[in-house]
């Protein structure tokens, strides 16, 4: 199992910035060509600069959306919709700067103006983070299949073997009695630990070799728990249980893994 390091080229990035600008700016030229404007030259030409910033702000929200590829997706999007508001701001103020206030030819800047032009731009920003996401989760694809799968340790050999977790820009050594519970997302498991999470690129399935089965038991399709880690189980309907971990995280046990919870509500049977 490997560490979610794969990402597209910064050149891949940077062809699909200016293809977006470039759309952008032919839609805005084309509604000025449907309306003659006077000084349509000039316009075109302050227009090119704005387009310009604007590609330059797409290109500075690279680092932090790459910074945010170890969250979870929901974060990751929340994170992404906040930076592309802020930069359609930063856009439409550098815009009214260029027309209205720099050799003005077209009346006084505005604060309604500026809030306007934030959200016509705002869709740009989206487009293009959109394009983002895409081209990350591309990468990621592509490098699964091109990379033979690793079928783990032995499971007797599981309680040793390390797991390799990315931290900022480095990977930390993680031991399986420092998991307290995994999930599945897609391609990926998510890691939780006391203090954080981890989300590293394989099948939940594949992963769960990897793990002790003394220590660990799948209680969902999508979920695996370390039995010590579990604090409270709750019985929530005839077959339907919840398991409440140490950080106060409350996991739903599936109907194909009751018996799990069962074993820990009556754990001097189970001994028998």
């Amino acid at each position: 199992m490997e560490a979610l390091t794969q990402r597209p080229r910064a050149g891949a990035h940077l062809g699909s910035i200016l293809i977006v600008w470039l759309v952008a700016y032919g839609a805005w030229t084309a509604d000025w060509l449907l309306q003659p404007m006077p000084f349509m030259l000039d316009r075109s030409l302050r227009r090119i600069l704005v387009c310009a910033f604007g590609a330059l702000l797409c290109w500075a929200m690279l680092r932090p959306l790459d910074r945010g590829r170890p969250h979870p997706f929901s974060r990751r999007v929340v994170g992404a919709l906040g930076l592309c508001v802020g930069a359609s701001l930063a856009e439409s103020a550098f815009s009214q700067l260029v027309f209205y206030v720099v050799a003005p030819r077209w009346g006084p800047a505005s604060l309604t103006d500026w809030l306007v032009g934030s959200l016509s731009e705002l869709w740009v920003f989206l487009a293009w983070t959109a394009l983002y996401f895409a081209r990350d989760y591309d990468a990621v694809a592509r490098a699964a299949t091109r990379e033979p799968s690793d079928p783990g340790p032995a499971p007797e050999a599981a309680r040793d073997h390390p797991i390799w977790v990315p931290e900022g820009s480095a990977r930390r050594r993680l031991a399986p009695d420092e998991l307290l519970w995994v999930q599945a997302e897609r391609d990926f498991v998510r890691l939780h630990t006391k203090s954080r999470s981890y989300l590293l690129r394989d099948r939940i399935g594949a992963f769960e070799k990897r793990l002790p089965p003394d220590l660990f038991a799948r209680v969902h399709r999508s979920v695996i728990v370390r039995l010590d880690a579990v604090e409270e189980v709750r019985r929530t309907g005839d077959r339907s249980f919840s398991l409440t971990t140490r950080t106060g995280a409350v996991i739903a046990v599936g109907r194909g893994y009751a018996e799990v919870a069962r074993r820990m509500l009556r754990p001097e049977r189970a001994a028998r």
